[in-house]
């Protein structure tokens, strides 16, 4: 190849502005090149060794995978390093855009972004030392021939060890690329990538999810208190302009010492192979950079309740889940049918101010088993439109009874004389809905308040029954597949109290409308009773409109009594 030495000019005015470069100048640019490329190779990202489940998850190009397991098991170090190439457009897979890319984390509090933050931009994430070959700097490696202990060498000279330079120096970022919530803390805000123009934003997941925001990829670290953050993250995952390999993803690391619905079903369809969905276990045991003094120590110190989740990586859910049993494609389900005109028919409803769910019961002549044929759920709904749905399901029979939910049903809203049961029950009566029996809440029978007691009614029903019993080697309780999908996800999703593990968790991250119902249903015990048609009797329906009157016109006495007091 020619230098510029080498060139002839014909313009002698061009030769004479051009000065030769000479053999030190070319020296000089060579060992400046060299030098720039031994302080690329010292960087973090470039020293990092990945284990074997981290690269499993690296390659990984699911839509949401999940880096899930114990503590102290290398999980959240795989998701920083997996954010840090991409904010950097040093991914060697290619999964995200070079350039221009937006990335949101998420934190469980505020103590978890400044833990990420750290991991991410001061020394020592992992630890290095000087190849004894080479004499070139490499991570601390793992033993080719025994991969849950360390190498030899490595061991025999952890005096030797350095903590490896930062995954994002601040060659990548200057400090005025960062703005802060509360610098005192080491706790971001946004932080911008000059030489990519990535941003990427953090947030602790009880803050207020920002909304509008594409995002390229979203890191959540530890299960989110609220589903509101996991809901944005959805819609700003969906893929715009990207090309396909670019396609926006989530990563989530975690513990799973709580019951996050979403990430319980993100687990749930990555176990069941649905395409886009990954899953990665992480375990201490298989961490061999924590010696097996540690890990005994730690162990032993993890208290016994916790210990299958912390140190096992077993989620919490698969231990507390209280109806475990419930086999919904199996034992529990039926095929869909018409239900016969002399069964007996019952209706069960959780009028809570945003979701009303109501379901539908059944009780054969026989009294084989407590069917569920249907359900309905309503969002912000009047007391009139709850009602004439549940009018179109009366088929021409009368409902047996209606149950509700007793503390909602004697509620008041602000400054209201009547009752949600009394509002309920004034609403069906515009309908000509009527139960065959009523009960003292408004005409509602109230649903047992006592949670742990309908827990044990519910996995009585679920139960198979003993020999020498009636129907001996089936459960009571038959759910029609398909009929109340809601329902199937949240007997799935319940968990047993932690004080009381016979007792239902009450839990505010996730709905259980549907499944409170079900328990009032079976906590009642229900029977079977001949039913009456709801198409009236003209003399019959002449009675009945008289005594409706005249308990409208009590009712009234009994309100302005009690207004006049």
């Amino acid at each position: 190849m020619e230098s510029l030495v080498d060139i002839q000019f014909p313009d002698a005015r061009v030769a004479r502005t051009l000065r030769p470069v000479s053999r030190s100048m070319k020296m000089a640019a060579i060992i400046n090149t060299l030098q720039r490329l031994a302080a690329l190779q010292m960087e973090g990202l470039a020293l990092y060794l990945a284990l074997p489940e981290s690269q499993l998850f690296h390659e990984s190009r699911a839509k949401y995978c999940l880096a899930e397991g114990s503590n102290r098991s290398s999980k959240t170090l795989t998701a920083c390093v997996e954010l840090c190439r991409a904010l950097t457009g040093t991914d060697p897979y290619d999964k995200y855009v070079r350039t221009s890319g937006v990335a949101m984390v998420v934190g469980l509090k505020e103590d978890n972004i400044a833990m990420l933050w750290r991991k991410m931009r001061q020394p020592g994430a992992f630890k290095i030392i000087r190849d004894e070959h080479t004499n070139l700097w490499r991570a601390v490696r793992p033993d080719p021939n025994d991969p849950l202990h360390l190498d030899p060498y490595d061991l025999a000279y952890v005096e030797k060890w350095k903590d490896s330079p930062p995954l994002l120096p601040e060659r990548l970022i200057p400090k005025s690329a960062i703005a802060w919530d509360a610098a005192s803390k080491g706790i971001p805000r946004r932080v911008n990538v000059p030489g990519t123009g990535w941003r990427m934003e953090m947030r602790p997941s009880g803050s207020r999810p920002d909304q509008g925001d594409h995002y390229n990829v979203v890191l959540n670290d530890e299960e989110m208190d609220s589903g509101a953050w996991y809901s944005e993250q959805v819609r700003g995952l969906v893929g715009l302009h990207e090309p396909p390999q670019h396609t926006p993803r989530m990563i989530w690391s975690a513990t799973s010492q709580v019951a996050n619905p979403a990430f319980a079903e993100l687990r749930e369809k990555a176990i069941a192979g649905v395409n886009g969905y990954g899953r990665f276990v992480f375990l201490v045991d298989n961490n061999p950079y924590v010696s097996d003094e540690e890990k005994r120590a730690m162990y032993e110190a993890i208290p016994e309740h916790e210990r299958a989740t912390r140190y096992y990586g077993i989620p919490a859910t698969s231990q507390r889940v209280i109806y475990g049993t419930y086999e919904p494609m199996g034992i529990h389900g039926c095929d869909p049918f018409e239900l016969p005109p002399d069964w007996t028919r019952y209706a069960i409803v959780d009028p809570g101010t945003g979701t009303c769910a109501t379901l539908l019961g059944a009780i054969d002549p026989e009294e084989r088993h407590v069917w569920i044929y249907g359900g309905f759920t309503l969002h912000r709904a009047e007391h009139g439109e709850w009602a004439r749905e549940l009018k179109r399901r009366e088929d021409g029979v009368r409902f047996e009874a209606i149950i509700m939910d007793s503390r909602a049903g004697e509620q008041r809203s602000f400054n209201a004389a009547a009752s949600t049961a009394q509002q309920f029950a004034k609403a069906m009566r515009e309908v000509d809905l009527f139960p065959r029996v009523t009960g003292p809440m408004g005409g509602f029978i109230p649903g047992n308040p006592d949670v742990k007691a309908r827990t044990m009614a519910l996995r009585n029903c679920l139960a198979l029954r003993p020999l020498g019993s009636p129907f001996a080697g089936t459960p009571k309780l038959q759910v029609m597949k398909g009929r109340v999908p809601r329902l199937d996800k949240e007997i799935k999703g319940a968990l047993s109290d932690l004080k009381d593990p016979e007792k239902r968790a009450k839990m505010d991250n996730q709905s259980c409308d549907s499944l409170d119902d079900l328990e009032y249903f079976v906590s009642y015990d229900p029977h079977y009773h001949e039913p009456e048609s709801s198409v009236p009797d003209h003399e019959d329906e002449i009675v009945r409109r008289f005594e409706e009157k005249q308990r409208q016109r009590r009712e009234r006495n009994h309100v302005s009594g009690v207004l006049i007091g």
